[in-house]
């Protein structure tokens, strides 16, 4: 007799549970849109991507069919990939020699300039003053 309250009751809770999830899976969409709805009235792009990222499932994408050679052909495994970013950021990183005048030229030269009185600087440092006028000047 308890055996049979118990597959009674249980399939009570099933058919409520079901209709719930049911009732949830209808809503959730609903939900989202107008979250997205929301958020576009109000400029915010958040949860458009995070509405996009929940219906499609997507945590992130792979980076290796976006990775290219030196040659342009696409890096073939991740491996590669980090091999390929490596070899981008020594030579991105890597110091150039000067183009253009040596430094000893610059020098002579500067040493033989004259001053323009119209375009004299003030080699004073600023009073508080000056500092609010400038920065005053700068807000929109």
């Amino acid at each position: 007799m308890k055996r049979n309250n118990n597959r009674a009751e249980r399939r009570q809770l099933q058919s409520v549970f079901r209709a719930k999830v049911k009732a949830d899976q209808e809503s959730f969409p609903n939900k989202l849109a107008d979250e997205v709805e929301e958020g576009l009235r109000s400029n915010h792009m958040g949860p458009a991507f995070r509405a996009i990222r929940t219906l499609t499932g997507s945590k992130s994408t792979s980076i290796a069919s976006t990775i290219n050679r030196a040659d342009g052909s696409p890096c073939d495994s991740q491996e590669e990939s980090v091999q390929r970013w490596q070899e981008h950021f020594e030579a991105a990183l890597k110091p150039e020699p000067p183009s253009g005048p040596s430094s000893a030229a610059l020098d002579a030269e500067a040493a033989q300039a004259t001053a323009d009185p119209s375009t004299s600087i003030d080699d004073r440092p600023p009073t508080l003053k000056n500092f609010f006028n400038d920065t005053k000047n700068l807000q929109i």
